[in-house]
């Protein structure tokens, strides 16, 4: 534990910076960091949603708005075959309501991997990142300018 927070501080990570999983064993290693003086913020997978009307818990809320970022291009995931699977895993019951997922203790193994994932985009200002981009590029990018056919010698551009 010394040694994580030695080379959090000597990296300047400040604890509020930390978001870390407060459930099962996590919530053990967060005592420890709050004991040794260094406590991260803690995030409760059980937890009360932003929206509970649409969804039964923090987890489902996360991996949610995560499933729309990647669906909309905002989110590229790595080459990762761990990641793959446990994504895989995250069913949930299309019958309920407020939206649940398939509970942690039904699946093969703990989702650690997918887990982080989805606590690294739960604070991401979500309305900025699937509001569709304004196209000023005609304006602001100056390849994207139009332009007479004769200053592009040998294009193929139709009008």
């Amino acid at each position: 534990m010394e040694i994580v927070i030695q080379r959090l501080r000597r990296c300047a990570v400040d604890p509020d910076d930390c978001l870390s999983d407060d459930g099962g064993l996590g919530k053990i290693v967060n005592n420890q960091f709050d004991r040794e003086g260094y406590a991260l913020r803690r995030f409760d997978f059980n937890g009360t949603p932003q929206d509970p009307s649409l969804y039964e818990n923090s987890r489902a809320e996360a991996y949610f708005k995560l499933a729309d970022l990647v669906r909309l291009g905002r989110v590229s995931l790595p080459d990762d075959d761990v990641l793959r699977e446990e994504l895989a895993f995250c069913r949930y019951d299309v019958e309920s309501s407020p939206l649940k997922l398939v509970p942690k203790k039904k699946l093969p193994r703990s989702p650690n991997r997918s887990d982080a994932l989805a606590m690294l985009f739960w604070e991401t200002d979500y309305a900025k990142l699937t509001a569709k981009p304004e196209d000023t590029s005609d304006i602001t990018s100056p390849t994207r300018w139009r332009r007479e056919r004769d200053e592009f010698a040998g294009s193929t551009w139709e009008e």
